[in-house]
């Protein structure tokens, strides 16, 4: 695809791609940088990418940047600004600084599973592929780390 032909599918399919974008996350900032990458992966890839082949590589390359902006937004789950467990702050904090201390003392791969799993929400075939495990020993390893703290926490009760 020469700069020419680049340019003429930017102006015949920026607002297109945005639209597209916006209708599958109703989103108008992550819309325009999805679209906005979608048209950088294009010029870095012009090389490749025929002309009469724009349209449906940046419709798809924009459709894959809706997935993956839709999974890694399903991993981050906040907790309600308003939301009350009904504790003290005091012991909130006194809490969560005893958790943090008590992974410290994990083993790296126990700690990096608990975290990844209970915190970010991975499967456990996600956190087997990324760290090169079957998910039957992902289970392990949580279960493993799990009791330690679990006993661990049973004298402060």
């Amino acid at each position: 695809m020469t700069d020419l032909e680049y340019n003429n599918a930017y102006i015949d399919l920026e607002s297109k791609v945005y639209y597209f974008v916006l209708s599958k996350l109703n989103n108008p900032e992550e819309a325009k940088d999805i679209t906005q990458f979608s048209f950088m992966q294009l010029w870095t890839n012009r090389d490749k990418v025929l002309f009469d082949k724009a349209k449906p590589w940046l419709f798809t390359t924009a459709y894959n940047g809706v997935i993956n902006f839709i999974n890694k937004n399903k991993r981050i789950e906040r907790m309600p600004e308003d939301f009350d467990i009904g504790i003290s702050v005091k012991y909130e904090f006194d809490t969560r600084r005893i958790l943090r201390e008590e992974l410290a003392k994990l083993k790296p791969l126990e700690r990096k599973l608990i975290l990844l799993r209970d915190l970010k929400g991975y499967s456990y075939e996600e956190l087997g592929e990324k760290l090169k495990i079957s998910p039957d020993m992902v289970k392990v390893y949580l279960f493993r780390g799990r009791q330690k703290i679990k006993e661990r926490l049973k004298g402060l009760l």
